[in-house]
């Protein structure tokens, strides 16, 4: 388990090598991702930090309409760090809200074998954020 050990990490760095990774994907659909990340270096597991934000990048720019800017934002606050991930897609009903974060929901069940995907991201990154 050290992949998941927690050690001081440079939030700029992690988020840089995570932005890196989807660079074809986006040029090909062209999207584009911005980042605005005040300084911050604290203790958390670079891998769950890496997993969570590489999921929500992944259904921002799948959910993305065609040539739209996705930025990832991190500001310091009082006793936090709030790091997210904004972009332009389809509206989510609002009755939906509440459910994103539930395992296997998706709001249109007929993307699930257009887009490959199993309905986890987003409740993988609530249980990385709530541990």
């Amino acid at each position: 388990m050290d992949d998941y050990k927690t050690k001081a990490v440079d939030v700029e760095v992690i988020v840089h090598e995570v932005i890196d990774l989807y660079y074809i994907k986006c040029k090909s659909e062209k999207i584009r991702i911005e980042k605005e990340i005040e300084d911050a270096h604290f203790l958390v597991s670079s891998n769950m930090l890496k997993q969570a934000l590489s999921n929500l990048l992944d259904n921002a720019i799948q959910y993305a309409v065609e040539d739209t800017v996705i930025r990832v934002k991190g500001q310091n606050r009082k006793d936090h760090y709030v790091l997210c991930v904004e972009g332009k897609g389809q509206k989510i009903p609002l009755e939906a809200k509440t459910k994103l974060f539930e395992r296997f929901y998706r709001i249109d069940p007929s993307r699930n074998r257009e887009s490959g995907g199993s309905g986890l991201g987003l409740s993988i990154v609530k249980k990385l954020v709530e541990d």
